[in-house]
């Protein structure tokens, strides 16, 4: 990656070039997943994509395991296994049973999670402006899930349960940073996500085709791909500039959607998206107004 870098004059661009490109695999890694039989088990699926993600990383780091596994923090990486664990099931349901582009949408509600995250946690400001940003993102998810045309569905809950542990697990970084490397922190969340899904899929295990194992591998791959992208963006270039690039993921899952399952977003899921993406570029621009306002 560093010959690619040393092309690009800024390391904001280059960091925001790998945003889009995690998006993108993650678009299609979502679409594996949704191509998968629904009566496929989630933990079945997280396990192949954890383990998989695992071995690759060990493989990565083929010289340097003992780097990798060394932490003073090992019970903070628990509770974060823990936490993604569950916002990943929650996910992977959503992905099973709802259309890409509804899923996606209401994905995007963990930037504002997080945001209440860090007012509760980390005793942050929380001014009007916040508020506003939230209120308008509520809004969103109002139209997402349907509620004028009375056709809630039970699913739309499930993504945003995993927003929530997402948005925990996300504050957590801030203190795992610390300590630990990036790919520290990373193989300890596919040890445990591996881990805490062994049983459950071990349980509701479904025997999957040939065709069926090659999407788990895909995915494992991919999944493990796009983070080390996300690692390498942050490492290199400022959170509050490649943030909004974030906000490609949502238009690249209903082209995948279309593109592979003919799903054509409902006005609502748009109009929600929408919203939801505005919320957060009005948390951004704030927190920028704010930095500048002490610089001064």
């Amino acid at each position: 990656m560093k010959k690619v870098r040393a092309r690009f004059s800024s390391p904001n661009l280059y960091g925001a070039l790998l945003i889009v490109l995690s998006g993108g695999l993650a678009a299609i890694s979502n679409a594996l997943t949704h191509s998968l039989p629904s009566s496929f088990s989630s933990w079945e699926i997280l396990f192949f994509k954890s383990t998989i993600g695992c071995v690759a990383l060990f493989v990565f780091f083929v010289r340097k395991e003992q780097s990798l596994l060394r932490t003073s923090i090992f019970r903070f990486h628990f509770l974060k296994g823990i936490l993604s664990t569950i916002g990943n099931v929650c996910w992977l349901i959503a992905l099973l049973h709802l259309s890409l582009a509804q899923s996606s949408a209401l994905s995007l509600t963990s930037a504002l999670f997080t945001s209440i995250g860090g007012w509760v946690i980390f005793k942050e400001d929380f001014p009007w402006q916040l508020w506003l940003a939230l209120i308008i993102g509520g809004l969103g998810v109002y139209l997402i899930i349907d509620v004028p045309n009375c056709a809630f569905n039970w699913y739309t809950l499930f993504p945003l349960l995993s927003a929530l542990c997402f948005s925990a697990s996300s504050l957590m970084v801030k203190r795992l940073a610390k300590s630990d490397s990036s790919y520290t922190t990373l193989f300890y969340l596919l040890f445990f996500m591996s881990l805490f899904s062994l049983v459950p899929m071990l349980w509701e295990w479904v025997t999957p085709s040939i065709w069926d194992i090659v999407k788990l591998g895909g995915i494992g791959v991919i999944y493990f791909i796009a983070q080390l992208f996300l690692i390498e963006a942050y490492t290199v270039a400022a959170a509050t500039f490649i943030a909004p690039f974030k906000f490609s993921r949502f238009p690249l899952n209903i082209l995948a959607g279309i593109f592979f399952f003919f799903e054509w977003p409902h006005l609502l899921t748009l109009a929600g998206g929408i919203l939801i993406m505005g919320a957060y570029y009005a948390l951004i621009k704030y927190d920028r107004l704010q930095k500048r306002t002490v610089r001064r």
